[in-house]
């Protein structure tokens, strides 16, 4: 019993019409009685058998869907909750509790394809694209002899509404072999070193599978291939010679089936880079966490031009490169993330801060995304702490040391450090607030002011003013506009019932007694905060 199909995310955004299809590929009936989804949505299963090769559908709202697709009558719903956006873990379990299938979809990396993203203050870096992501079409499951927990073996339904009840429009005999696990040690060679690279290589028929490592210099224009030697039922290697001090070089992996069919990995367009790491014959201290990034020497002098425009005239493109992060004596490397500058007039310092993304397949300590701020990292660690020690919700941060391109960023009023935080996003709000993580996390621009605007979202989602940053699909900003309406009623108390009073008097001391001059609500400007509201504590905190 697989899961086969997740419409997770329909065209108009309506979480009415997601689905999740169940096929039993055996050649038996399996009885689903008492089995559960239990992660991403929840849904039991009463006395249900599935007869073999035949699919169930588990639907959001059962009504809604035999709207849309009347031909399908083997549906069941509905269920509670509603699946991410952004990617998330389905899991089928069976009456013991033991799991069945489970399945973390995603929207980018393996799930996606990169492309160059819109034109943005002169320049179009790179992004993840997929129509099965907002598009209107459901993810399909091709081969269901291999893997189903890998985007490689996943791919937008040809239809749009996906294929419910019936075979999935992707479904393929000879999937090419999937490429996993790719990763190149030493993480941080040395001149001296030789670097191997591992792949695992899986085929429905591995006899005859073969496996090539493509390497060139960062700046030159063909590929070096060398054939990978098979050291395991799946596992493959091969070597690249050792590289002079700074040298980045850029690789792939390719497989092929003994029937000829072929994958690339990862796939990405022409002038995309693929897979990077850096020669570094300089040693390191012992000391903070080290954060390492690496861009081709196009990408990164592009990165530094856009650190050249005016604050208020600046670029939010995202260069493609490898983060490395080293501590507690552990090594990460992570390829394919974003990198970009981030922040508003702190772009205007010498030393810039940093946003980096990861794929949402491959997350780094469950998060996708991690900002290197280069202002005040010592102080941004301790209000934070204190944040968090007064019971107020609070980023994480900590110093760390950041090397991009082998140059240590930060002078001597960062102590040579960057402080990394957790970006607002749905990631923190889950961190934050686990048993009340649906609502809206808003985060205040220039203009958000706290003044009542009227009825209509229009003028709160516009720039500058209350940018959501959870939720941003629905436009939805029913529970603010009810806030900024009570705090607008002339002559009447703080609206107990829309806003966490306590909390908000808290947040306001511990910025005075920190002494805090960044913008924020409490030096009365406006902007640079944010506001959450959970479903089931409905008061902004």
């Amino acid at each position: 019993m697989l899961i086969n199909e997740i419409h997770y995310r329909p065209a108009n955004e309506s979480v009415s019409e997601e689905f999740v299809e169940l096929w039993n590929f055996k050649d038996e009936p399996v009885s689903l009685d008492s089995w559960q989804l239990d992660a991403g949505v929840r849904f039991v299963f009463t006395k249900i058998t599935l007869p073999p090769d035949s699919g169930l559908v588990i639907a959001a709202d059962a009504a809604r869907f035999a709207e849309l697709h009347p031909g399908v009558k083997n549906v069941v719903g509905n269920w509670r909750g509603q699946l991410s956006n952004n990617g998330e873990t389905i899991r089928l379990v069976d009456a013991n509790g033991a799991t069945v299938d489970k399945v973390r979809y995603g929207t980018e990396g393996d799930w996606a394809q990169r492309i160059r993203g819109p034109l943005h203050g002169g320049h179009r870096g790179w992004t993840w694209h997929a129509i099965h992501d907002g598009g209107g079409h459901s993810l399909e499951l091709m081969q269901p002899g291999l893997f189903n927990n890998h985007g490689q073996n996943w791919h937008s339904s040809l239809a749009k509404g996906g294929t419910a009840g019936r075979a999935n429009s992707t479904k393929i005999a000879n999937l090419p072999p999937l490429i996993l696990g790719v990763i190149h040690t030493p993480a941080v060679p040395r001149s001296t070193d030789p670097v191997t690279v591992t792949a695992r290589v899986i085929d429905e028929s591995p006899d005859g599978t073969e496996a090539q490592l493509h390497y060139r210099l960062d700046g030159k224009a063909n590929f070096h291939s060398l054939t990978m030697a098979q050291s395991g039922a799946e596992q493959f290697a091969a070597t690249i010679p050792e590289q002079a001090d700074g040298q980045v070089i850029e690789f792939y992996v390719s497989a092929t089936d003994s029937q000829g069919v072929a994958r690339t990995w990862p796939i990405a367009p022409g002038d995309c880079p693929r897979l990077l790491y850096q020669v570094d014959d300089q040693v390191v201290t012992p000391g903070r966490p080290v954060h390492r990034i690496i861009l081709t020497k196009r990408e990164h002098d592009e990165l530094t031009q856009i650190g050249r425009r005016p604050w208020h005239n600046t670029s939010d493109a995202q260069m493609s490169g490898t983060f490395i992060n080293r501590e507690s004596g552990q090594t990460h490397v992570y390829y394919n993330v974003g990198v970009r500058l981030r922040g508003t007039t702190s772009r205007a310092a010498t030393h810039k801060s940093r946003r980096v993304n990861f794929p949402n397949d491959r997350s780094w300590r469950g998060r996708t995304a991690i900002n290197l701020n280069a202002i005040h990292p010592h102080a941004q660690e301790l209000g934070s702490a204190l944040f968090r020690l007064a019971g107020l919700p609070a980023p994480r941060a900590r110093a760390v040391r950041v090397f991009e391109n082998n140059e240590q960023l930060g002078g001597a009023n960062q102590f040579g450090h960057y402080a990394e935080l957790d970006p607002l996003n749905s990631e923190y709000i889950r961190w934050q607030f686990p048993n009340d993580d649906n609502g809206n996390l808003y985060k205040g621009g220039g203009h958000a002011d706290l003044t009542y605007l009227g009825d209509e979202p229009a003028p709160y989602a516009e720039l500058h003013f209350y940018a959501k940053q959870t939720n941003a699909w629905q436009n939805d900003y029913s529970d603010l506009i009810e806030l900024l309406r009570a705090l607008g009623q002339a002559d009447e108390p703080p609206p107990a019932s829309r806003m966490n009073i306590d909390a908000w008097m808290r947040h306001l001391a511990v910025h005075d007694l920190l002494g805090n001059e960044e913008t924020s609500l409490a030096t009365s400007d406006r902007g640079d905060y944010a506001l959450y509201a959970g479903t089931a504590e409905r008061r902004f905190a």
